[in-house]
């Protein structure tokens, strides 16, 4: 079973209907700090093969997890748990997870890939309509006043997605030619990768001063972290 939570509270996404239930910590300072009305993720990037792996998790476990995009959490239900529970401060984040859990429910493997964005489709309203009935309602209103992200491919409109848009599109050329990034994709050995993931100096410029200022959350929601690498661009 996977909960979604937000601001201290949990909603079971599940066929039987539950009242909320509050929970022990709720932090509302950061909300008044940055804005939380958006999708900052709409995919997870981490890998989660890995996070399975470390975490070794056991049949019928009970796991918290950070929401995001969902695609982690999703990932903790191969363990068969016996509950997840899926937490984030950005109600918009649940939404989101909201919309893919009913795609998992609703839609076969080739209607999911066109529905999320990975392949061209012209029916992804026709698909919205079979899905509403697994959504909340504050997801379905949500939803039925932003289609326009869905029609555009709900995977690609993410701030972070639309950085390495810009990044594609603007940063990247300057820095390689496109026989250069050709090369990245091929398949190479260890040593080689190392090669082409170390940054040069001016990558380490152009991102701190325009990519991860401009585009990145604000500092704030960085505030109780300590010795992260990401605290560097905002310096």
């Amino acid at each position: 079973m996977l909960c979604l939570e937000y601001r201290g509270f949990i909603k079971k996404i599940s066929s039987e209907k539950t009242n909320p239930v509050k929970t022990l910590l709720d932090k509302p300072d950061i909300r008044h700090k940055a804005k939380f009305d958006f999708i900052r993720y709409a995919n997870c990037w981490e890998d989660a093969d890995i996070l399975l792996q470390g975490l070794n998790a056991p049949a019928g476990g009970r796991f918290l997890s950070v929401c995001s995009a969902g695609d982690n959490s999703f990932s903790l239900l191969t363990a068969n748990p016996e509950t997840v529970v899926a937490t984030d401060i950005n109600k918009v984040q649940l939404y989101l997870t909201e919309l893919k859990k009913a795609c998992f429910i609703c839609l076969t493997y080739e209607e999911f890939l066109s529905f999320l964005g990975f392949a061209a489709s012209d029916t992804r309203e026709k698909l919205f309509n079979r899905l509403q009935a697994e959504l909340s309602e504050p997801a379905k209103i949500y939803w039925e006043q932003n289609f326009g992200l869905i029609k555009k491919g709900i995977i690609y409109q993410g701030k972070f997605e639309k950085y390495f848009k810009l990044f594609r599109k603007i940063i990247l050329p300057c820095i390689h030619s496109r026989k250069t990034v050709q090369q990245l994709l091929e398949p190479k050995s260890r040593e080689a990768q190392e090669r082409y993931n170390s940054i040069s100096v001016i990558f380490q410029n152009i991102l701190q001063q325009v990519c991860f200022r401009k585009v990145w959350p604000r500092p704030s929601i960085f505030k109780r972290s300590k010795n992260t690498g990401i605290q560097i661009y905002f310096q």
